[in-house]
């Protein structure tokens, strides 16, 4: 499966938050939703609250679910694709400057580290770590070695967690925009108070002990920085899905 994800890193003022996410909701997503080849299309909500003592980065992200490149090429040629665009465009002087930052466009690959989740509808909350940056292609066998064979098996023991996913980026860009990210983690809860006992359990804090322990041996292979951020999950109904 491939991910086409859209990260609005930045803000909206309170006073404009009404305004931005019923125009998001009721008119850009379901818009969206039409394309074709589309399987999933989840919107990402974050409250705005510093959560572990960092604070949030993003505002929301769009996440685009496709069976492969070939069908995620075929919709982004699409009708249904130029006639959202072109709403937008015609739409832009209204909503011009309520949204403060950059959307960022990341195409990804997925793997999963717990078993796949049944049909329905999402979690409830997302805790997503993105690795904004690159790792030198010298390195890259090492560092995905590290990932895919140690890190990961060992996040996938926490509790709590109902699902757990790799997003990676294999370098190639979304359309003529340079990838910003090179792979981003997912980890799915059913409430805040299960996502809350995970991030205090003894398995995470083994887990981190180990990352520390094993840091010296990694250290400048990845190249960037890693930000955190919590989301509310929300399914938009996709045609033909």
């Amino acid at each position: 499966m491939i991910v086409l994800s859209a990260y609005y890193a930045g803000t909206v003022k309170p006073e404009d938050q009404s305004v931005f996410d019923d125009y998001v909701r009721h008119v850009h997503l379901p818009l969206v939703s039409g394309w074709p080849g589309l399987r999933k299309l989840r919107l990402l909500k974050n409250d705005g609250q510093p959560y572990l003592g960092e604070a949030p980065q993003y505002y929301q992200s769009f996440e685009l679910t496709y069976d492969s490149a070939e069908a995620l090429a075929l919709s982004l040629q699409s009708e249904q694709r130029n006639e959202t665009k072109s709403r937008s465009i015609e739409d832009r002087p209204k909503f011009r400057g309520l949204f403060n930052g950059e959307v960022r466009h990341v195409v990804y690959d997925q793997t999963a580290y717990t078993p796949p989740l049944p049909a329905g509808p999402s979690p409830a909350l997302l805790r997503c770590a993105y690795y904004k940056g690159t790792v030198a292609p010298e390195n890259r066998d090492r560092f995905d070695s590290y990932i895919h064979d140690v890190h990961l098996p060992d996040v996938a023991n926490w509790p709590h967690l109902r699902h757990l996913r790799r997003l990676k980026n294999d370098g190639s860009p979304f359309l003529e925009e340079k990838p910003q990210y090179y792979q981003a983690f997912e980890l799915a809860f059913d409430t805040q108070a299960e996502m809350d006992a995970c991030m205090a359990s003894e398995e995470r804090k083994e887990t981190r002990r180990i990352s520390a322990q094993d840091r010296d041996s990694f250290k400048g292979l990845f190249l960037g920085d890693v930000h955190h951020v919590n989301y509310a999950c929300h399914d938009i109904p996709v045609a033909g899905a």
